[in-house]
Parts: structure tokens; C-alpha cells; sequence
């Protein structure tokens, strides 16, 4: 059976196939265009993609067009044109999250988390992160980036918990995780059940798999479980890959990656792309697969079977923690009769037909 993955890039929306060797079968472009790509979710027949329509210096890159909007894609992929849905008070888009009817979405500028409506970009709801962080975790912003402290950068629910992971720059990566049961419940009265600190640095992506929580350390080159486990990823395992974009299916991972291009900023828009692929269990990497030249990625989402980090449906022992001060979101007109579950594991989406 082929596997078949969207992948967003700092040039390019793509849809891969894979053979059933792991060997690249071919490569189609899905948009671009746009800049930067980046957070990936499905949800009700739709696929939802980030184009922030700027490019690696921040240059708006296709006039006329809003920054920072959600593409709608209608599923199975047709190469019909998307829609553009835009809520003007975010900035510096990452992950996205289709959960009960709402876009879930992180924003590089307080509030850091929003959800809203998917049809119209409206704002139900939205959190203020940094006020549930302890003493602690709390610094102050970094001189380039004032408006943005903390880098929340990546979502993940899993069963009645929501997980949200912060890069922090060079302050070492952590995970809040929430309690979640509806989307009115959560934005009146959010409550934080732990925070799992020192996870990787720069990291991105993350995945509560039952009994551990994994994410990509993309400035160690590393997939590093909550559990002590680490291995490292990348072209030759040598440290040198930026890791961001996990997909996560029955059997294995599929993590994104390109070069970390320290001193080369324009090398993260050209340079080489690929995807590894690791055994869920062992999380060894079983196949390094080259993409092609369309610079670094910034997400995936699995097309062939349901993505299960992007749909969050299975279940796990809840986990002890502790309930930590802070104050509690503003809700603005959250939904009611929300469902408790509805991406990919509710509803297996067919998969897309070949771009005309």
C-alpha cells in the first residue's frame, strides 16, 4: 500500500507518495506561490493548510493577498482553487489543529492561543498562555522577536487533554497540558494539569501516544520521548537536519527535515527536503527520503490513514499532575453541543486523487 502525506515547506505545499519500500514515488504540487506553508489539519471533508504569503525575510510574496491565512482545500484533492479564510489578530502562524468544529491555532503574539471559526475566521475564543507559567519558566522576550516571548509553536489533543508545546528560543522547550472536554468548557475556565519541561531545544510537533509524549528536538536533530528515549534523525544521523513536521500513523512515524542553515537563511527556502520514516514502536528510522529541492519543511499531515496526531483519537490513562495557578481565558461566544471527536479517526477521509 502507498503512503501519501501533504507536506508544507518554506516554498511549497506538496503532496508526496511513497512506495511501499519507503522509496519516493513521485512529488506534486499542491500550491505556491504563497512564502512560507506551515500547520496542516483536516476536519468535515476539508483540509485546512497555513500560507503566510511571506517569504524567509518576511517579504510579502504574492500582492494583494492576506498574510498569515488558512488555504480550505475541499477533499479529495482536486486542484481546484482553495478558499482563504483569515483572522487578522494573528501573526507568525504555525501548527493548526481542526478539533469540534473549530480551528485551534497558535499565534507569535499575545493571546497565544485562538480558536475560531473555520467558515468565516471569526475568533470564538482565545487563551493567554504565559499567565499559567510558574516563575520559574517566565523571561523576558528576546530583542528581535518583543511580541513573543515563549514561541508557542505546536497543538495536540489527545483524549480530554490538550497539549501545547512552547520552542522558548534558547530557554530549553517545554509542554503544557490542559484538561479538555469542550470547546465552551476549556476557553471559560482552562485548567493546567502539568507542564513537562526540558524538552529539546527549538523544539516542534508533539504526540501523546498513551503512555509517553514525543516531540522533534529540531535544534539537536533528535525525535526524544518523555520516557528518556532519543534518537537522532536526519541525513546521515549527523545532526546537521532541522526536524519539523511529524505525521503519525498505525505503525510509524514520518518526521520532516532540512538543514539547519545557521549562517545560509536563503538556503532554508531551496535547500534539500526530506522525510524520514521511524518505527513507532522501536523509534528507530527504518528510511531517509529524499523530496527534492523546495527548502525546509514545517509540516505534515497523513493523507492514506488517519493521521493520529493530527485527530488525537485513542485513549490513555490519565496522568497525575498538578494543577497550577493562573489565570483563566476569556471566552467570546464559545460553542455549544460541541462532539467529543471528529478528525480523521471519526470520520476516515477518502483518499485524494492525483492533482489535474
Amino acid at each position: 500500500m502507498e503512503t501519501e502525506l501533504l507536506l508544507s515547506t518554506f516554498s511549497s505545499l506538496l503532496r508526496v507518495t511513497l512506495h511501499t519500500r519507503w522509496g519516493l514515488r513521485r512529488v506534486e504540487t499542491v500550491d505556491c506561490g504563497r512564502g512560507i506553508y506551515f500547520g496542516l489539519t483536516r476536519g468535515n471533508s476539508r483540509i485546512f493548510a497555513v500560507a503566510r504569503n511571506l517569504d524567509i525575510h518576511k517579504r510579502v510574496q504574492a500582492r494583494g493577498a492576506p498574510t498569515n491565512s488558512i488555504l480550505v482545500f475541499s477533499e479529495p484533492l482536486r486542484g481546484l482553487p482553495p478558499r482563504v479564510v483569515q483572522n487578522p489578530g494573528v501573526r507568525d502562524l504555525h501548527q493548526i489543529r481542526f478539533r469540534d468544529e473549530l480551528i485551534w491555532l497558535v499565534s507569535g503574539r499575545s493571546p497565544e492561543l485562538l480558536a475560531i471559526d473555520p467558515n468565516t475566521g471569526r475568533s470564538v475564543g482565545h487563551i493567554f498562555l504565559s499567565r499559567f507559567l510558574p516563575l520559574s519558566l517566565r523571561h523576558e522576550a528576546p530583542a528581535q522577536h518583543p511580541e513573543d516571548p515563549y514561541h508557542f509553536n505546536s497543538l495536540h489533543f489527545g483524549d480530554f487533554r490538550l497539549f501545547v508545546l512552547a520552542h522558548n528560543w534558547w530557554y530549553g522547550s517545554f509542554v503544557m497540558e490542559f484538561e479538555y472536554h469542550t470547546p465552551e468548557k476549556f476557553l471559560r475556565a482552562p485548567r493546567l494539569l502539568r507542564i513537562w519541561p526540558v524538552m529539546g531545544q527549538q523544539s516542534h510537533d508533539l504526540f501523546h501516544d498513551g503512555t509517553r509524549l514525543l516531540t522533534l528536538d529540531s535544534g539537536g536533530s533528535r525525535l526524544i520521548s518523555s520516557d528518556g528515549i532519543e534518537r537522532p534523525v536526519g541525513h546521515g544521523m549527523s545532526g546537521q537536519d532541522f526536524l519539523r513536521g511529524m505525521a503519525v500513523g498505525e505503525r510509524f512515524l514520518f518526521v520532516g527535515h532540512g538543514r539547519q542553515s545557521r549562517y545560509d537563511r536563503e538556503d532554508r527556502a531551496d535547500g534539500p527536503t526530506r522525510i524520514s520514516v521511524v518505527h513507532r514502536t522501536s523509534m528507530e528510522v527504518v528510511s531517509v527520503v529524499e523530496v527534492g529541492s523546495f527548502g525546509n519543511t514545517c509540516d505534515l499531515l497523513l493523507l492514506s490513514e488517519p493521521d493520529q496526531s493530527d485527530s488525537g483519537c485513542f485513549k490513555y490513562s490519565s496522568i497525575p499532575g498538578m494543577v497550577a495557578a493562573g489565570s483563566s481565558g476569556r471566552n467570546l461566544d464559545g460553542p455549544n453541543g460541541t462532539r467529543q471527536c471528529t478528525g480523521a479517526c471519526a470520520n476516515p477521509l477518502q483518499s485524494p486523487s492525483p492533482t489535474s
